[in-house]
């Protein structure tokens, strides 16, 4: 009986021992197979795709790959093609109202239905699980949009005058919808008087709402179009104090639409012409109303001439007044008359 006693006890100091072996063994085991399925998770799965690989991430438990094809830059989810152009560029991955979210950005080509030269392509999870792309409706560039806890909202603060882009927002549930509508302000009560005389650009000219209200009641649905072919000139010359004169032509368009515009802030008034294949398309206001200084302007640019690029610096033309401050340092600098004398006669040089 002791015997057995023994022997019981003996038995159980082992299972003592060996059961912290196991469960560690088994926890061991455990690991490594979530450690497996964690690699398996995170590792892009092998996929059947053409081209040669440029990247690839996990998404929505599947794989997202940019891939090089005949020159061009193709997005998939697994084996699905979501969009293709010139290049493509992984930008962020984050979830928005709980739904997992990829922006690219993309690069068009000259063949391109895309409505600009850059613009995103937005990949996402439905609540139903399915895996969609998309790019956001008139929307050109790739400035990233502003994240809400449940929404997207893309939209660009580079809005012309005359211009009106819409602000789009993108939802996991609704996808993409026009939010808003934003259009080019001037700053609010600016007026002539507070026109600088000289060195501004098209845009800054347009930003004082008293050249913008004439410049807009002038042209009317034609100012977006002008004032584009204006700022594409990239220059503004000054004949003389107060008045701006800009000449350009449209985007892809420059030997056939040229436009010309005169704000003239000694008579305070806004003068446009426009000229297509050669002759003169459109005046805004009539010729009539123009003041005599932008009439010569318009006879130059009637003939074909480049009117801005013939007018010199403002700071080089003869009729410059003198700065009051060099007239001062040269009356310093100088001796009066009555000075010299009296030094010549009374104070001989030794």
């Amino acid at each position: 009986m002791p015997r057995r006693l023994a022997q019981i006890a003996l038995m159980a100091a082992i299972a003592s021992i060996a059961a912290p072996a196991a469960a560690q063994k088994d926890a061991d085991v455990s690991k490594e197979a979530d450690s497996d399925a964690a690699q398996k998770k995170t590792k892009p799965a092998s996929l059947d795709l053409p081209g040669e690989p440029v990247s690839a991430v996990p998404f929505a438990n599947g794989t997202l790959s940019v891939r090089s094809i005949d020159g061009e830059k193709a997005v998939f989810f697994n084996e699905g093609e979501i969009a293709r152009d010139l290049s493509a560029q992984l930008l962020r991955q984050f979830n928005v109202g709980g739904a997992p979210i990829a922006i690219y950005a993309m690069g068009a080509n000259a063949d391109s239905a895309a409505p600009c030269n850059g613009f995103f392509v937005i990949v996402w999870q439905d609540p139903s699980g399915t895996v969609r792309g998309g790019t956001p409706p008139f929307i050109c560039g790739t400035d990233e949009p502003a994240v809400t806890s449940n929404a997207l909202y893309f939209f660009s603060d580079r809005i012309a005058p005359g211009q009106v882009n819409p602000m789009v927002r993108w939802t996991a549930e609704g996808g993409f919808a026009i939010a808003a509508d934003l259009a080019f302000a001037p700053v609010p009560g600016s007026g002539w008087d507070q026109l600088p005389d000289r060195g501004l650009s098209v845009r800054q000219l347009m930003e004082n709402a008293a050249v913008y209200g004439q410049a807009t009641a002038a042209l009317g649905d034609q100012l977006f179009g002008v004032i584009q072919a204006l700022e594409n000139g990239r220059k503004v010359a000054n004949p003389e104090h107060g008045v701006h004169v800009a000449q350009g032509c449209a985007p892809n368009q420059c030997d056939q639409i040229q436009a010309l515009g005169v704000i003239d802030g000694v008579h305070q008034g806004t003068f446009f012409a426009a000229r297509v294949n050669g002759e003169i398309a459109r005046i805004w206001p009539e010729l009539e109303q123009w003041p005599p200084r932008a009439k010569e302007l318009f006879v130059q640019f009637k003939a074909g001439e480049d009117v801005v690029a013939a007018i010199p610096p403002l700071e080089d033309r003869d009729d410059k007044p003198e700065n009051p401050t060099d007239t001062l340092q040269k009356s310093e600098n100088s001796t009066p008359p009555t000075e010299e004398r009296a030094g010549a006669e009374g104070n001989p040089k030794r």
